[in-house]
């Protein structure tokens, strides 16, 4: 562990749909094996262009029936309920974990929003002033966690962390 906080880190950021469709159909392909458009639209919904989803799932749908010559909607969606289960337990739990009580009221206030949060919103839940945003804004945006759009609303930057704070939040 102490070596992957060491190491140095790069920022990959969101895949788009397109990408993750083209990578994911071409190292299937490039393995030996086919998967139809079905199965590969279940895959690219369930990354949602997280980089490491991409290579979770596809490692975990690959194992499924690695001899087969077809890579099925049945071996994605296996691959992905998998994929799923251990990116929480490898990432969501270590993450979540490291918060501190204030990020995880942050959290837990934006998950009642949809896609993004304003701060406006923010500060009426949290009863807190701009400033308090201000401070655990960025330590979330900088772990990882959160991201801003242009309009200096907030969005959930790991895909499928917004269900696991709702989860956790009980």
């Amino acid at each position: 562990t102490s070596f992957l906080r060491r190491a140095q880190q790069f920022e990959l950021g969101p895949l788009a749909p397109y990408a993750v469709e083209e990578a994911f159909r071409l190292t299937v392909e490039e393995g030996g094996r086919l998967i139809n458009e079905e199965a590969l639209g279940e895959a690219v919904e369930a990354i949602d262009g997280f980089p490491f989803m991409l290579q979770l799932l596809g490692y975990r749908a690959w194992r499924m029936h690695p001899d087969d010559a077809f890579l099925s909607v049945d071996d994605v969606r296996a691959g992905a309920q998998r994929a799923q289960r251990e990116l929480e337990d490898r990432i969501f739990d270590v993450t979540y974990a490291e918060l501190s009580r204030a990020d995880r009221a942050f959290l837990a206030a934006m998950a009642q929003d949809g896609k993004v949060t304003s701060r406006a919103d923010l500060m009426d839940r949290l009863g807190k002033p701009s400033g308090h945003i201000s401070t655990y804004k960025k330590r979330l945006v900088q772990s990882g966690v959160i991201g801003e759009t242009l309009d200096g609303d907030f969005y959930f930057a790991l895909p499928g962390f917004k269900e696991y704070v709702e989860r956790r939040q009980g």
